[in-house]
Parts: C-alpha cells; sequence; structure tokens
C-alpha cells in the first residue's frame, strides 16, 4: 500500500488554500442555495485531487453513500489532511469543511465542531440525507482523526 508522504501533506494544503479560499467566502456571502450550491460544486471542482494509488480501502469514509477517501498526518504539531471523492458535491464539502477548520488556530481544532459549520450553512435542509449522513461522517472521521492523532 502506498500512503502519502509528509511533502504530500503540506503540498495538499497548499493548493487546498488555494483553491479553496474563494469559495469558502462565497459560501459565507451566499444569500440563497443556489449561489451555496454553486460555491459547493465549484469547490469540487477546483479541489486537488489525490494520487489514484492512494485511494485505498483503508483510507475510505465509512457512512458515505459516495466513495471518499481521507488520508491524515500530523506534521509539527499541525493536523494536515488529504481528501478526495468520486461526487464532485462531496469534494466540494469536503474541501470547504476542511479550509474552514484549518482556518482555525491548531489548538482550537479539537474544539471546532464541523456539525456546527455545517448548521451555520444549513447544508442538511439542503442535501439529501445520504448525503447529509455522508458529510455527518466525514465530519466525525475528521474530529476523530484531529482527537486521536
Amino acid at each position: 500500500m502506498v500512503s502519502p508522504t509528509e511533502q504530500d501533506f503540506l503540498q495538499f494544503k497548499q493548493a487546498l488554500h488555494e483553491s479553496q479560499l474563494q469559495w469558502l467566502a462565497a459560501l459565507d456571502s451566499a444569500s440563497n442555495w443556489q449561489d451555496k450550491y454553486r460555491a459547493i460544486l465549484m469547490a469540487g471542482k477546483a479541489l486537488p485531487k489525490c494520487q489514484p494509488e492512494w485511494r485505498t480501502d483503508s483510507a475510505l469514509v465509512e457512512g458515505c453513500e459516495s466513495q471518499a477517501w481521507m488520508h491524515h498526518k500530523l506534521i509539527a504539531g499541525e493536523h494536515h489532511f488529504i481528501l478526495d471523492a468520486d461526487a464532485r458535491i462531496i469534494r466540494g464539502l469536503m474541501g470547504l469543511m476542511l479550509c474552514a477548520l484549518e482556518s482555525q488556530e491548531p489548538s482550537n481544532q479539537s474544539e471546532t465542531t464541523l456539525a456546527d459549520w455545517m448548521q451555520r450553512h444549513q447544508l442538511e435542509n439542503h442535501l439529501s440525507p445520504s448525503r447529509a449522513n455522508g458529510l455527518i461522517a466525514l465530519a466525525e472521521s475528521i474530529q476523530q482523526a484531529i482527537t486521536n492523532p
């Protein structure tokens, strides 16, 4: 099994911020669901893809309707993730969620609840139940990685 290297995690984080910050701002400022949905889809299109060899069964996020992969590594006291999914909307939600989380100080990340972030954007009101459950499963996987590295 091939796993991402420390350099891969650092490159993904840089690419994530370059591609997602504008869409996170668009999501934050969107006044209606159509604008939020567009920001999510564009974020999914812009999210860097992980290497095919990293799409392993051990990296699959359980509970997602789509196939979604997550890798986590603690580097110099900071949590780093590589995320990918086969559905653009999930890719967008993953990227935006991770960008929102990484904007927090590392010491606050374990206290930041991604469920609050999802509620603030009223995502559960507009996603199908299976997509919302998948997003919750992803948020729980990220929180689990942060609290139990």
